[in-house]
């Protein structure tokens, strides 16, 4: 075994050559430009292929319809204008997630405050991240992509009546005091919540004793409950995207919501290090320069150390170590451009134990989550993810004991659909946290 393994360097393929031959073209340069370009045709009003509710709405008329979506005649909504504005762009969403931030991470918080922004795009990227979105809105954003889609669409339009004579899941207020995007996804989510009630009681009339019969379900409600338990497993993730293969149809991803609360042993270390050797099957033990190597990173970790889940993939490889320092020996950026890093352990836990860094500014993370055939893709197009374009602040923030939830922090910095998203999931979700009040909406 080596100090710092290859997996610490290289997930399943990089994304960038390590040495660019003379005459090449600098893909950090574009890259990074073409973030910025997109990102400022966003703020400015102008129309892009990546926008989605955020387009101009002619006035009187309705939303652009989706792809091949069925309008039906409550689509239709007042005037509006519904672009998102330079002036309107927050710089933060949560004060007191703010203040947490100062507290962990002074020069962090304040590139947060000066140069985070998020904006949904149409295709997953290397840099950006996937807000799981609640299965109301994957429901509406399914269209007529598959059976429950159909299925959906259909009772829409049979029993859009009847849907809005019920509002038992509804907002204490009523439409007129909401804007007219508001008031869209509103009705989209209690459409959406109907319709899975509707569905969850049709499967439970095939139950005995308490157990389900999958066999004696039609195709229409495997589809839906499959779905249905998917979504409760991963409820209000966010994941960064870290490894894509467009041509091999491979991606991988790491949950950055999901932190393990533990202090720092010498087999915990071991295994974000080495990964989980069975050493009494390889009747082997850690060389002396692996020891001396644990033993430096047991001292500079014990103190504060930061572990996440990073998906059900690969558990027992080495951890990943995502950071934002590029001068770091041994560190990768993801794609150009992003400002986002990965591996530099040894180089780490030299820099902690020196001074030069603090140990709150690396995140290890134990798993990840491998995508085969487009499957990540075709999950984005079936509505199961959005997927995010942000600053770099964003992916590196701490997502510990947050008074905001990182999922609906990166939502409600997108402003759009998914800001309305995220407000009207946490008014109807009573696990969510109530408590946080100082918002910024400007």
């Amino acid at each position: 075994m080596t100090g710092e393994s290859k997996s610490n360097h290289d997930y399943e393929g990089g994304n960038r050559r390590e040495h660019s031959n003379e005459g090449e073209v600098d893909t950090k340069e574009i890259l990074g430009g073409w973030r910025s370009f997109r990102l400022s045709l966003m703020e400015s009003g102008l129309p892009t292929t990546e926008c989605t509710i955020q387009q101009v709405t002619p006035k009187g008329g309705s939303l652009p319809p989706r792809r091949n979506r069925r309008k039906s005649s409550s689509d239709t909504i007042p005037d509006s204008q519904h672009v998102i504005k330079k002036s309107r762009r927050p710089k933060n969403i949560s004060l007191k997630n703010l203040c947490l931030l100062k507290k962990q991470n002074l020069p962090l918080a304040r590139e947060f405050m000066n140069e985070v922004w998020s904006h949904e795009i149409s295709q997953p990227e290397v840099g950006g991240i996937l807000c799981r979105l609640p299965l109301q809105m994957q429901l509406w954003r399914l269209e007529d992509k598959s059976l429950t889609g159909i299925n959906f669409q259909k009772e829409v339009q049979m029993s859009d009546n009847a849907f809005l004579d019920d509002g038992s899941n509804l907002l204490s207020y009523s439409y007129s005091s909401m804007s007219p995007l508001a008031a869209h996804m509103l009705l989209q989510y209690q459409r959406g919540s109907n319709f899975m009630k509707q569905e969850l009681n049709k499967i439970l009339r095939h139950s005995e004793d308490g157990k389900i019969d999958t066999r004696n379900l039609s195709k229409e409600l495997k589809e839906f409950l499959i779905m249905y338990q998917d979504y409760k497993k991963s409820k209000h993730e966010v994941s960064l995207v870290v490894q894509e293969n467009k041509v091999k149809g491979t991606a991988t991803t790491l949950k950055l919501n999901k932190p393990i609360n533990t202090r720092l042993t010498e087999s915990l270390g071991s295994l974000l290090l080495f990964g989980a050797v069975d050493k009494s099957a390889a009747n082997e033990d850690l060389s002396l320069a692996e020891s001396e190597y644990l033993v430096k990173f047991l001292i500079a970790f014990e103190n504060e150390i930061c572990i996440y889940n990073g998906g059900p993939d690969h558990q027992d490889k080495p951890a990943i170590m995502i950071h934002g320092i590029s001068s770091l020996p041994g560190a990768r950026e993801i794609s150009p451009g992003t400002g986002i890093y990965y591996g530099g352990i040894k180089a780490a836990t030299e820099g902690v134990l020196r001074g030069l860094y603090k140990a709150n500014e690396f995140r290890f993370f134990v798993g990840r989550q491998r995508y085969t055939k487009g499957k990540l893709k075709k999950e984005v197009y079936l509505g199961k993810y959005a997927s995010i374009a942000c600053a770099r602040s964003l992916v590196l923030k701490h997502a510990i004991s947050l008074p905001k939830p990182l999922w609906n922090e990166c939502m409600e910095l997108s402003l759009g659909e998914l800001k309305e998203i995220s407000v009207i999931d946490s008014a109807n979700d009573p696990t969510a946290r109530k408590n946080d009040n100082n918002e910024i909406d400007e």
